[in-house]
């Protein structure tokens, strides 16, 4: 339950961020330059145009800045923006449906946050050894078909995935250890 309000304190952030977001007011005071595109009262500036351009251009290796795709970028903002007036309209940010999947999207986006920062901080601290990869070499030579030198680097990943592997389920483990967890399987099995 506790979880839940979480959830919905942030959602209710996020709503409010987004209702700002879309007000001309906020978006006058945020920015000083110049609106290049407005749609009712939504307004984007160049430097936000920009942006949105050059995330749009790195996402999507096969859309190269030019002036034409420039002009289908402005076409798809306008209608991004359209069906967002339209659904904030409808008031559909307050169904359920909407306010579950807003959930799950950022509880997956916080867990995987939450894995690569501690990845990270794991991979500083993990150490493979030439005698580690001689030994592991040796123990699997018979399904080798490189040399030790050869295969020396893919050996080097493959340990230190498997001790990265290891680490996060010790701490998953000390984590649940720690925790205070009931389970009804009573209620569960009904």
């Amino acid at each position: 339950m506790r979880n839940l309000l979480i959830i919905l304190l942030l959602f209710s952030a996020l709503l409010l961020f987004l209702c700002v977001h879309y007000s001309s007011n906020a978006t006058e005071n945020q920015y000083s330059e110049e609106v290049i595109i407005q749609v009712n009262n939504s307004k984007i500036t160049l430097e936000e145009f920009n942006e949105l351009f050059k995330s749009g251009c790195t996402n999507d290796p096969e859309m190269e800045p030019t002036l034409e795709n420039r002009d289908k970028f402005v076409q798809y903002l306008i209608e991004k923006e359209l069906m967002i007036q339209e659904a904030m309209r409808l008031e559909l940010a307050r169904k359920k449906n909407f306010i579950r999947t807003i959930e799950k999207f950022w509880e997956q986006t916080l867990i995987q946050d939450l894995l690569k920062t501690k990845h990270a901080e794991w991979k500083k601290k993990v150490l493979v050894t030439n005698d580690e990869i001689k030994q592991y070499y040796n123990e699997n030579k018979e399904n080798m078909e490189d040399t030790l030198e050869d295969a020396k680097e893919d050996i080097r990943r493959v340990i230190e995935s498997d001790k990265l592997e290891k680490i996060q389920r010790d701490w998953y483990q000390a984590m649940k250890d720690k925790a205070v967890i009931t389970v009804d399987k009573k209620k569960i099995s009904q």
